[in-house]
């Protein structure tokens, strides 16, 4: 049997079984493993929240049923590996989180961890506490690069980013780049001294 055979052969048994159908989507397939004429690569993330275990894919939470994976809320304690690319930040009274698709994610050791999204009140509800999404990545090219407080040299540096290392874009003022470091510290820094990475990161 061809190989193009066989594969009509498995679509027609996903349709009878009902494992491809309409109304809530429901991917068919090992976690981890690849399925012929679906998806290229790893299918889902294995997270375990609780004991429980739920399975990840491009920012979309699952649960194992009978007939494939079916979407479930994003469970609050689940921490991924990383976010999927077009993420954002909301800073709120000097805290960092991140948003995709709607889901808030706090930094924490192995990854970013699902958390209630945090309540603004109308006096809350100011320009550094509206997301900001992702805009590419950047290296550094010298090999101490001063990370300021601001969009300028009057401001302080606060921290050092190194030669190589790679940092996040989130906005770009008069030759600046507010960014973010690998050590997830934000900051401005000069655009001259940095090389231009041409891609949208994931987390």
């Amino acid at each position: 049997m061809t190989a193009m055979k066989k594969y009509k052969k498995t679509i027609g048994i996903l349709i009878v079984s009902g494992i491809i159908c309409s109304g809530t989507p429901v991917f068919a397939g090992h976690p981890g493993g690849h399925f012929p004429g679906f998806w290229p690569g790893p299918l889902f993330e294995l997270i375990i929240v609780g004991g429980h275990h739920l399975f990840f894919r491009d920012g979309a939470f699952y649960h194992r049923a009978p007939a494939g994976y079916v979407p479930v809320p994003p469970p609050e304690g689940a921490v991924i590996p990383m976010l999927p690319p077009g993420y954002g930040i909301r800073i709120v009274d000097d805290a960092k989180y991140y948003y995709f698709n709607g889901v808030c994610y706090v930094r924490v050791a192995g990854g970013y961890m699902v958390v209630a999204p945090h309540v603004l009140t109308a006096a809350g509800e100011k320009e550094d506490s509206q997301i900001v999404k992702c805009k590419g990545q950047v290296s550094v090219t010298v090999d101490m690069l001063n990370v300021r407080s601001g969009p300028g040299m009057k401001y302080e540096a606060a921290f050092l980013a190194y030669k190589g290392e790679t940092l996040n874009i989130y906005q770009e003022s008069k030759g600046w780049l507010y960014v973010e470091l690998p050590s997830g510290k934000l900051g401005w820094v000069d655009k001259r001294f940095t090389q231009d990475l041409n891609r949208v990161p994931a987390g």
